[in-house]
């Protein structure tokens, strides 16, 4: 009960570190979008220290987007593939493939080969398509990636507007409603590569569509700028009446300074406007206001900065959030200080309850094996008892069986004999006779299945050969080999395998249907090994090998007797063999014990 309330802290202590730094992660996410680069990257190296495997890649993502937006590619790539190499090769995340998106764009502002930049690109979109679920957003995105690669390329490579349209196509046919600004962004950059390839009426035609959909939606960011391509479409394809009549209705955008972002555009396709128009005059002014009013536009770019850099206040305020973070980080250090004490003490008190634990369970284990050992040893002394007292059972019953009961049944049959030279009711007498014969050959037959009188007098080898010579017949043919050479050893251990190997071929003629079968008797190493196997059915056994009872009483009787028993059986034949530990001593040439007479 401690340990797991101990595991439950440290469970919530990780808790909070990881909430701690994505609340982190979130305000770098933040200065991140407003470029605000320095404070994003000051805010990085502070918290680096503290992060785990996962958090580090984040951090090395976010080091990678202020470097390529700072225009210092070398030092992207740098922080890209450290944060490439923490990802395993089966790792599929949409952070990894995150990591090879800025390391394309890396090669393709600095205008890399298209190659490498195509590869890095497909690397990233495989793990989008394999993403479970699929997200459509992610997946479009990676479409207009491809086809943004290609477009920038057109300059250099030959045939590629077709694969960028290819690619620009395949993402808007997967956009839907809620793909709009997606959506947008296919349709625009299609319109300006056909206009780019001279198909001025499919350029206008998808520009107009966009800026319908803008007036519709009242969407004046929008409208704007889709004006401003109609212009261009218009001049391109030479619709000179309705590329004036848009100029016109953009006139008034020129004195707003909201829209001074599309001046230039505007300038520059009024100036294309008049030359086609043949108005050189009107056409050259319009250019130089052009040139002129680039040449401000970079003045006042210039000078903002200029004073922007130099402004008290922006230095004021810096030192304002940078005061501010010294704060906070104090704070995070002494949260973390606690934090980690309250851990490491709790991490204490688990480790000690963890051993006592561990103690008890060891003490009991070892109790419990204790135990099992002496029921095992129990038991197995019990069986060897009892296959011991069987035994000798066995050697007395068939002694009397075939000393005194088989001797008196032949007096029986003597005096019958006499009785029947002397003609007193032969018929009867022969009948008696007869019946005399069948009980002594049942009561000899009954000895020998007992003790067999050829194990006991000429041992174990010689006995499982006669078995063998016995039992086979036309329709099953069972061999015998050994390397035994006629050794005698322990009575108890002839007869348990003698009974055994009679048992297997029981079975084997009862319910095997086999053709062949083959015995083995081995001696390796001190110990003897009976095999026995044939070409049947196979035997029928359960994962945990319980078999039938005869087997299961030998099995047991192997264990006891020290040596074990090992079934085969896949469906085609059986295997079985019992090995038992025999000593040197108990090895001896043969010997002849017990005489039965025939």
């Amino acid at each position: 009960m401690i340990f797991r309330n101990i595991l439950i802290l440290i469970i919530i202590g990780q808790t909070f570190f990881c909430k701690a730094n994505e609340q982190i992660f979130n305000k770098i996410d933040s200065l991140t979008r407003v470029k605000n680069f320095t404070e994003a990257q000051d805010l990085l190296e502070k918290i680096k220290p503290h992060l785990n495997n996962e958090d580090l890649k984040k951090y090395y993502y976010f080091k990678t987007i202020c470097f390529v937006d700072m225009n210092k590619p070398k030092k992207a790539l740098e922080m890209a593939y450290k944060g490439l190499a923490l990802f395993s090769s089966d790792d599929f995340s949409l952070q990894k493939a995150r990591f090879y998106d800025e390391i394309s764009t890396i090669h393709r502002l600095n205008q890399a080969d298209l190659d490498l930049v195509l590869s890095l690109i497909d690397k990233s979109l495989y793990i989008k398509e394999n993403l479970t679920p699929i997200d459509t957003s992610i997946l479009i995105g990676g479409y207009i990636r491809k086809a943004n690669a290609y477009n920038s390329f057109i300059d250099r490579v030959d045939c590629v507007q077709d694969s960028a349209l290819y690619y620009y196509d395949k993402a808007e046919k997967l956009c839907t409603e809620k793909h709009e600004r997606l959506l947008l962004m296919c349709q625009n950059s299609r319109a300006k590569i056909f206009l780019d390839k001279g198909q001025h009426k499919e350029a206008t035609k998808i520009t107009l569509k966009l800026l319908a959909y803008a007036r519709k939606h009242k969407l004046k960011e929008r409208e704007i700028p889709a004006l401003v391509d109609l212009v261009r479409c218009y001049v391109k394809s030479g619709e000179l009446i309705k590329a004036q009549k848009t100029l016109t209705e953009l006139n008034p955008i020129l004195e707003d300074e909201n829209w001074a972002i599309y001046k230039g555009s505007l300038l520059e396709a009024k100036a294309q406007l008049k030359f086609l128009q043949k108005d050189y005059e009107e056409a050259y002014n319009d250019l130089v206001t052009f040139v002129n009013y680039k040449i401000s536009t970079y003045n006042e770019e210039l000078f903002h900065a200029q004073e922007l850099y130099k402004s008290e206040q922006y230095k004021t305020q810096l030192e304002r959030d940078h005061s501010k973070l010294l704060k906070a980080e104090v704070e995070l250090k002494q949260n973390q200080f606690w934090i980690i004490l309250l851990i490491i003490g709790l991490i204490t008190l688990g480790m000690v309850a963890l051993a006592i634990n561990l103690f008890q369970r060891y003490k009991t284990k070892l109790i419990t094996a204790e135990l099992n050992n002496t029921k095992i040893e129990s038991e197995l002394k019990v069986i060897q008892a009892k296959l011991e007292g069987e035994q000798e059972e066995r050697k007395v019953i068939s002694a009397l069986l075939h000393d005194q009961v088989a001797s008196l049944l032949t007096a029986a049959g003597i005096h019958l004999k006499i009785a029947k030279t002397k003609n007193e009711n032969p018929e009867s007498i022969e009948k008696a006779n007869a019946i005399l014969k069948d009980v002594n050959t049942q009561v000899r037959n009954i000895s020998h299945q007992l003790v067999s009188p050829v194990l006991m007098k000429f041992g174990l080898e010689t006995a499982i050969d006669s078995l063998a010579q016995k039992l086979s017949h036309p329709n099953l043919n069972i061999s015998f080999n050994s390397n035994f050479n006629n050794k005698r050893i322990d009575s108890k251990i002839e007869t348990f395998l003698f009974q055994s190997c009679s048992e297997f071929l029981n079975n084997i003629l009862k319910h095997s249907q086999a053709t062949e079968s083959s015995i083995t008797l081995i001696e390796n190493e001190n110990r003897l090994s009976l095999i026995v196997n044939d070409n049947g059915i196979g035997i029928k056994e359960d994962k945990n090998q319980n078999v039938g009872l005869g087997l299961s009483l030998i099995r047991q009787r192997a264990e006891a007797l020290k040596g074990k028993l090992i079934i085969e059986s896949e469906g085609n034949g059986s295997y079985i063999k019992i090995s038992l530990p025999i000593s040197n001593s108990e090895a001896q040439p043969q010997k002849p014990q017990m005489e039965f007479s025939a």
